[in-house]
C-alpha cells in the first residue's frame, strides 16, 4: 500500500549508505552512493511484468511484491547491472534515467518513445545500456527533461537528443532526435554547466553568460517575450551578473550569481518565483529580494516549486575581468 508522507523522513533501507546525490523524475527516484552504486524506486507505467524500465531493474530482480500487477517499487532497489561501473552522476527524466561513469561513459534506460535514450530507436530499455553514439566522448554532466536529454562533454560541447517538438534540442528545428547531436550554436562558448527543464534548457558559458532555448510560454526563457527558441539565445539581463548555477522547472527558471544573489523568471502563479507580490509572470530575470544576503549556492526547480541551499559564497576568479569573467562552476 502506498502511504503519503507529509514530513521529511529517513529511508531506512538506505540508512547504512552514504548517499551523495538524488534525482527525481515524474514518478520515480534514483540515488547515487559514495561507492558509485545506483538505487532506484518509485512508480512506472509498466511495472513488474516488463521490468520497470525507468528503474533499470529488469524482470529478474527479486521483489517482495510478487504479483505482476505491481507498478510501484516501494523500496530502493540496487541497479545490479551497473555494479561493475563506478557511477559519477545520474539524472531522471519523465520516465527515463541516465548515468555517467568515472570513465565518462553514458548509460540510459527507461521509456524511449521519443528517442530520449539516445540508442537510435524508440524502444524501451529495462536495463542500463551504453549510448554508443557517445562512445569515445568523455561526458562529465547530464541533465534530463521530460522527454529529452542533455549531456556536457569534457571538451565543453553540449549534446542533446529526444523530443524536439518544443524546440528543446537547440538545433534550429522542432524535430525529434534518436541519437545525440552536438549543439553547434554553443561550440566555442566553453560551456561550464547545463540545466534541463521539462521543455526548455539553459547553459552557462566560460564568461558566466547564460543561454536558454526551448519552449518560451510564460517567459521561462528570460528573453522578455514568450516566443519559443529553436537555438540557444543569450539572456541579456543576466550579463555581468556572474551566474554560476541554473535550474529549470516546468514553466519557470532560476539562476544564482557568484555573490549568492538569486534570480527567477517565468510563471509564478503558484509562488515558485519566490516574490512577495506573488507575480504571475516575469518575462525577464528578477532578483529575489527575500533571499538577499543569504549566499545561495545551489537551487532546484520542480514543476511548480523551487528550493534553494545557502552556504559559503562561490570563490571568485583570481584575476577577474569586467569584460570577460572566467567562470569556474563548482
Amino acid at each position: 500500500m502506498t502511504v503519503s508522507v507529509s514530513e521529511p523522513a529517513p529511508i531506512g533501507m538506505l540508512g547504512k549508505q552514504f548517499v551523495r546525490y538524488v534525482s527525481c523524475g515524474r514518478s520515480h527516484s534514483a540515488c547515487l552512493t559514495e561507492d558509485g552504486r545506483i538505487y532506484t524506486w518509485g512508480g512506472d507505467y509498466y511495472g513488474l511484468e516488463n521490468g520497470f524500465p525507468c528503474l533499470g531493474l529488469a524482470s529478474e530482480t527479486d521483489w517482495a511484491q510478487k504479483k505482476k500487477s505491481v507498478t510501484v517499487a516501494h523500496l530502493p532497489q540496487l541497479v545490479k547491472s551497473m555494479s561493475d561501473h563506478f557511477v559519477m552522476s545520474i539524472a531522471c527524466g519523465g520516465f527515463h534515467t541516465v548515468a555517467i561513469t568515472d570513465l565518462g561513459e553514458t548509460f540510459s534506460w527507461g521509456t524511449g518513445d521519443r528517442g530520449q535514450l539516445g540508442h537510435g530507436d524508440n524502444l524501451d530499455h529495462t536495463t542500463p545500456t551504453m549510448v554508443e553514439a557517445l562512445e569515445g566522448r568523455r561526458i562529465i554532466a547530464v541533465e534530463c527533461g521530460d522527454l529529452h536529454t542533455l549531456a556536457l562533454g569534457s571538451t565543453r560541447e553540449v549534446f542533446t537528443w529526444g523530443a524536439g517538438d518544443c524546440a528543446q534540442l537547440g538545433h534550429g528545428t522542432k524535430t525529434d532526435l534518436r541519437v545525440p547531436r552536438v549543439v553547434k550554436a554553443l561550440l566555442g562558448e566553453g560551456v561550464q554547466a547545463i540545466a534541463a527543464g521539462c521543455f526548455h534548457n539553459g547553459a552557462i558559458n566560460k564568461a558566466c553568460s547564460v543561454y536558454t532555448w526551448g519552449a518560451g510560454l510564460y517567459g521561462r526563457l528570460g528573453h522578455g517575450d514568450d516566443t519559443d527558441c529553436t537555438m540557444p539565445r543569450l539572456v541579456e539581463d543576466l550579463e555581468r551578473k556572474g551566474i554560476r548555477c541554473l535550474a529549470m522547472g516546468l514553466y519557470h527558471s532560476i539562476a544564482v550569481a557568484d555573490n549568492g544573489d538569486m534570480y527567477t523568471w517565468g510563471r509564478g502563479s503558484e509562488g515558485q518565483l519566490g516574490h512577495e507580490d506573488k507575480t504571475k509572470v516575469e518575462l525577464k530575470p528578477r532578483a529575489l529580494d527575500s533571499l538577499e544576503g543569504q549566499n545561495v549556492r545551489a537551487v532546484s526547480a520542480g514543476d511548480y516549486h523551487s528550493c534553494a541551499l545557502n552556504g559559503d559564497p562561490f570563490p571568485l576568479p583570481e584575476t577577474p575581468n569586467t569584460d570577460q569573467r572566467k567562470c569556474s562552476i563548482m
